[in-house]
């Protein structure tokens, strides 16, 4: 790729000749065409090449090279593909004369200032924003490819180059005198599109698979469920709760086979009702004489009578201060007996849940079977 392309008068091959040497010297690559040759559809399409993969158009000014017809033509495509123009003035001409577009630039002035300074400004103006149009070249290139490959997707930008890209994008909006081609900006805002739209199609892959990972979870558990449900239904219960909730806390979803799974195992079980309702551990139950009514003592401080058949809460027993460890029910079905690590022992009417009285104050029962 080389850094500058020069047009010239073929009359002005002698300066070039100098001018492309000290360019040489300073490992400044060029594109110049030496060539006598006739004007054929092949040779443009050469010259307009060489144009469109040069960083920068240097344009050779005197009356010989605005009379070209073929350096008329080299300007416009630079114009065309949004090329960087830099203008030396070789031989006096009149400004008038000028293509519009060279005429807003202002040129080098070899006459008055010799070869030496002339070729120093050239440098400083080459170095200038000398990433911005190597960029430039870089994506006109890479968007020229796609648009002959029939806007091929394969060949739009992505990762890391698609976001040198778009920065370059910004920059070429924000400064004057920078513009990108149309077909840049195309091809640039369709690399866009595409990444955004793989970034999808990769979220929805990976949701797939991890939605599979919870399935065969959840088959896996399945098969130990069922493995468990002859020798222990409560395992095999549990190992299906698992089941169904590797998918239905992900998606609110449950596969049949775990439903199955839980089903079975609940038919299979001999638990027919399991209570909550305590905070903390529950250390003793003790159950009425007609066996209608369950009494349990919990490390959260409190009683709690249950009615057996439903497993519903009746009443919360509330008055010792510390863990209750033991509790038993009198021989009629009347009263409740709790001892606590409070050192104290309670006596409750089980059908009010009253407080009965609190003998033997300081005296601490530690079980009471």
């Amino acid at each position: 790729m080389a850094e500058v392309f020069i047009s010239y008068a073929r009359t002005d091959q002698g300066f070039v000749r100098d001018l492309n040497a000290a360019l040489k010297k300073v490992n400044r690559e060029t594109w110049i065409d030496w060539r006598s040759i006739p004007d054929t559809a092949e040779w443009r399409a050469e010259i307009f090449a060489g144009i469109e993969q040069a960083d920068n158009f240097v344009f050779i000014i005197s009356p010989d090279s605005l009379k070209s017809w073929m350096c008329g033509e080299e300007v416009k495509h630079a114009v065309a593909n949004n090329k960087r123009l830099i203008t030396i003035l070789y031989h006096p001409v009149e400004r008038e004369n000028l293509l519009p577009v060279l005429a807003g630039i202002q040129w080098i002035e070899y006459p008055n200032l010799g070869f030496e300074e002339t070729f120093k400004r050239l440098i400083a103006a080459l170095d200038t924003d000398r990433d911005w149009e190597r960029q430039h070249t870089r994506f006109r290139e890479r968007a020229a490819e796609w648009e002959s490959k029939d806007r091929d997707q394969g060949f739009l930008l992505h990762g890391m180059e698609l976001k040198e890209a778009v920065r370059w994008l910004e920059q070429a909006t924000a400064i004057e005198g920078r513009k990108p081609t149309k077909l840049q900006e195309q091809f640039i805002r369709a690399s866009e599109e595409w990444e955004a739209g793989e970034i999808q199609r990769l979220k929805g892959l990976n949701a797939e698979k991890e939605r599979q990972a919870r399935i065969a979870s959840a088959r896996e558990r399945v098969a130990f469920s069922t493995i468990s449900l002859d020798e222990d239904p409560e395992r095999s219960i549990l190992l299906a709760m698992h089941a169904v909730d590797a998918t239905r806390s992900a998606d609110q979803t449950v596969i049949p086979e775990a439903e199955d799974a839980l089903h079975r195992a609940l038919l299979r079980s001999q638990v027919r009702v399991t209570m909550f309702g305590h905070s903390n551990n529950v250390d003793a139950v003790a159950v009425t004489p007609d066996g209608k009514l369950a009494v349990s003592a919990s490390w959260d401080q409190t009683l709690k009578v249950w009615k057996l058949g439903s497993g519903r809460e009746q009443r919360t027993l509330s008055g010792h201060s510390w863990v209750v460890s033991a509790v038993a029910v009198t021989p009629d079905g009347q009263q409740v007996v709790s001892a606590s690590w409070d050192k104290t022992l309670k006596v409750w009417e089980l059908d009010s849940g009253r407080l009965s009285c609190a003998p033997c104050a300081g005296t601490r029962i530690l079980s009471m079977r």
